[in-house]
């Protein structure tokens, strides 16, 4: 019996393997390696964007009958790009977080060892801006950025990468 039972758990270790390698496949056929499994991930085509207002909405080809809600978290194959503002039937409209109308975003930077707090809020020159950082002296460029889980996003959604450091008047 311990034979057969042994025989068994090496077929479910294969095929866990043979799944484990699937979905990675997947992801990285989807481009959704900053992606975590544990989020329910419903697939949508931009189907619009506005040229006189590039960095403030999209409409995407999924709604209510797929669904989708106000305030859901919306992600690329690089992380956080916005949350869903209207929801109709087939699609909705997403509010980028590239809008600068008071969205501030709660966020840590992940240093060596721990994580530095602080908050998005703008975005200038193709850069966000991050303030009330609580230890600045230990961020480094390329650190990354994600979400906190304070808020509308959920936690640990990848935002990006510091790439410049200035301290302002109140450092």
């Amino acid at each position: 019996i311990l034979k057969e039972q042994i025989e068994i758990l090496k077929v479910k270790e294969e095929q866990n393997k043979s799944l484990l390698e699937n979905i990675n496949y997947l992801k990285y056929l989807l481009e959704l390696k900053t992606i975590y499994s544990s989020y329910n991930i419903i697939n949508s085509t931009v189907i619009e964007r506005n040229k006189l207002y590039y960095f403030n909405t999209i409409t995407i080809d999924k709604g209510i009958n797929d669904n989708i809600k106000e305030n859901m978290a919306v992600v690329n194959k690089n992380g956080l790009i916005g949350k869903i503002e209207k929801v109709y039937t087939d699609t909705s409209i997403v509010r980028l977080i590239t809008t600068n109308d008071n969205n501030k975003i709660s966020v840590k930077i992940k240093n060596d060892s721990n994580y530095i707090y602080g908050t998005i809020v703008s975005f200038e020159n193709d850069l966000f801006i991050i303030n009330d950082i609580t230890n600045y002296q230990n961020v480094s460029i390329n650190n990354e950025v994600y979400t906190t889980g304070l808020g509308v996003f959920p936690s640990d959604i990848l935002i990006g990468k510091i790439e410049k450091i200035e301290e302002n008047k109140y450092n």
